[in-house]
């Protein structure tokens, strides 16, 4: 495992490099698409698990944090998903210069599968994991809106009067909220990457709409799995998320 810096010298992303083991190197390797704001501290454990599993199967993996959050450049106050987007792209093409692999899979969760959506146009996946996907991507903020409605506001959570969610102490501009409203699946093809799967805790019939809105789906596997869901879940200690049925389906079909 190998920290380092990449990208433009006043721009510069943090990521991780999992080398492949050499005794099963694949010939492939691995981007992961992280989610943002407290998602992406619950979750990093259980990414780090992943891409320490892919490696040991032969994988060479990349963990990365987009501008504005992590240790990359930048505030989160001042995100927007076209950084996060232009991010993704820095780090493929990374990953292309430190493997020899000759495809690349992208792993997405959460919000990173709407990077993953404009990725996919950009450069050429061997295949892609939608990990809990959106019908749309306002939902998400849906989700954090109402939950700030039914918790009620306090100190972490309300909604400013200039319009910025604030949200478990990550501050959402109105910028961002805005790309959120205005993009969807409705341009994705299934056929921009080899095989597509979607692994969600909701039931298969609730993605009969993703499935509607997509061009095609050729290709396209949607899985239902147990495991926890609470995405917006905050204790006072910090607990961390850690999916282990999630993990084992994403690294089984990867490996298939």
């Amino acid at each position: 495992m190998e920290p380092f810096f990449f990208g433009e010298s006043e721009k510069r992303l943090y990521g991780v490099f999992h080398e492949a083991d050499p005794a099963r190197q694949r010939g492939r390797a691995v981007l992961m698409l992280y989610p943002v704001g407290q998602e992406y501290m619950r979750i990093h454990r259980a990414y780090r698990r992943l891409a320490d599993s892919l490696a040991q199967s032969g994988f060479d993996v990349l963990r990365f944090d987009y501008a504005c959050t992590g240790d990359s450049w930048g505030q989160f106050e001042s995100a927007s998903i076209a950084d996060f987007v232009t991010s993704a792209v820095t780090a493929y093409d990374e990953l292309k210069a430190l493997s020899p692999a000759s495809g690349i899979d992208v792993v997405s969760l959460r919000l990173g599968t709407a990077v993953a959506r404009q990725l996919v146009s950009k450069r050429t996946l061997r295949s892609l994991v939608l990990w809990e996907p959106k019908e749309n991507d306002v939902d998400f903020l849906t989700e954090l809106h109402n939950d700030i409605l039914r918790k009620g506001t306090n100190r972490a959570n309300f909604l400013d009067a200039d319009g910025t969610l604030h949200y478990n102490g990550y501050h959402y501009n109105t910028d961002l909220q805005a790309e959120l409203q205005h993009s969807g699946w409705t341009s994705f093809q299934c056929s921009q990457a080899s095989a597509v799967y979607l692994i969600s805790t909701a039931p298969v019939s609730s993605f009969s709409g993703f499935r509607e809105n997509l061009n095609d789906d050729e290709g396209l596997l949607i899985e239902q799995i147990d495991g926890p869901d609470d995405w917006t879940f905050v204790d006072s200690v910090g607990g961390l998320f850690l999916p282990e049925p999630s993990l084992a389906a994403i690294t089984r079909w990867i490996c298939a």
